[in-house]
């Protein structure tokens, strides 16, 4: 259930998204104070809902919901806690944080340019 509630909530981001990135500007451009004032409700409420999402596969995470698609291809039971939290973030291994080497210029560098390659397979 808490899968699906993630889902519902980054599809309410993403409408949200769209309405915070329309409204407010047709507000500007046809001068309605109240459409231009949607802006910071509109921001926080999809602030919101991507951490609600972002908690819950979180928490798909580290209960191990392998029923959930990219908790099972990126996760297995015997994860260590610290790259639980981390694989939320990074699905392939490739960043600094993940790997836990301290942050340079060389290793980013060498995460853009293996990003695409390793997440996207």
């Amino acid at each position: 259930m808490l899968p699906e509630i993630g889902l519902v909530s980054l599809a309410l981001a993403l409408m949200l998204s769209l309405a915070l990135s329309v409204v407010p500007l047709l507000g500007a451009h046809r001068g309605h104070a109240a459409w231009m004032a949607t802006a910071r409700p509109l921001a926080y409420t999809l602030l919101a809902a991507v951490a609600v999402s972002y908690g819950l596969l979180t928490w798909a995470f580290l209960v191990h919901d392998f029923s959930v698609a990219y908790v099972a291809q990126n996760s297995n039971s015997l994860l260590p806690r610290a790259y639980q939290y981390t694989k939320v973030r990074c699905c392939c291994g490739c960043c600094s944080w993940c790997s836990g080497r301290p942050w340079s210029r060389v290793s980013r560098a060498a995460c853009r340019r293996r990003w695409w390659h390793a997440c996207w397979r």
